[in-house]
């Protein structure tokens, strides 16, 4: 019979998928990419870390290289519930432009790690105002996912 994990073990498997997306840190990026080994993009970055730290959270690859936001957002709430206030191992969304088209996985202290297509690989990076300009929305993980 299936149990959600407990708030413990959601804790321990949000600081396993922020740790995972740590050590991608250098991975290029790659367009729909699902391996670290080869390369990854911003919604392979948060698959792969949560799948690591032993989530089951599907692929997401129905998007083009300029996701339709509304998409991206209808696909991430299949396992996401969104939230007002960051905390650890929370997915992060921004637009660039009318849609949101990127995300990212909040490591804690104003930090985040997020593979982005203009520094061409998975990357550490602060909050910084002009990202924060950009933040439409915080999302957390369903602990249903969390098993």
């Amino acid at each position: 019979m299936f149990q959600p994990a407990t708030n413990g073990q959601q804790d321990l498997i949000k600081q396993l998928a922020c740790d995972a997306a740590i050590s991608m840190i250098g991975v290029p990026f790659h367009h729909q990419g699902r391996h670290p080994k080869y390369g990854v993009d911003c919604v392979g970055l948060v698959i792969c870390a949560y799948n690591a730290a032993g989530a089951n959270i599907k692929n997401l690859a129905n998007y083009g290289r300029i996701p339709d936001g509304r998409a991206l957002i209808r696909e991430i709430e299949e396992y996401t519930f969104k939230v007002s206030e960051m905390e650890i191992g929370d997915v992060l969304i921004f637009r660039f432009s009318k849609n949101p088209q990127h995300i990212a996985l909040y490591i804690g202290d104003g930090t985040m790690v997020h593979s982005y297509i203009d520094a061409k690989c998975v990357l550490k990076e602060k909050l910084t105002p002009a990202w924060k300009k950009k933040l439409v929305a915080i999302y957390r993980v369903d602990p249903n996912v969390l098993v």
